[in-house]
């Protein structure tokens, strides 16, 4: 049982130091982000819950974000719609 818990406890901190680079933004991101003037993000939150991470972000790399807010479906259909027309495309992959 012991020895269980630390395989499994062992996985999760992998787990957690293989995602770190996911937590940050890239500069050639942020320098991008600076170029078009304002990152729009797109989601499903209550508006009041994103106000702290707008602020945060714009905080953290000068870029002003906007907070657009549908239901998941309309952002997916959105997101694609954007990747389709290629405005994503240079971020993402």
């Amino acid at each position: 049982m012991q020895n269980q818990k630390r395989m499994y406890t062992s996985l999760v901190i992998l787990a957690l130091l293989a995602a770190t680079p996911a937590w940050g933004q890239s500069a050639k991101a942020i320098e991008a982000g600076k170029k078009d003037g304002k990152v729009v993000i797109y989601g499903s939150l209550e508006s009041d819950t994103t106000d702290a991470i707008k602020t945060a972000f714009t905080k953290k790399t000068g870029i002003e974000a906007e907070y657009w807010r549908a239901s998941a479906t309309k952002v997916m259909d959105r997101a694609l719609s954007e990747y389709r027309a290629a405005s994503l495309s240079s971020i993402l992959f």
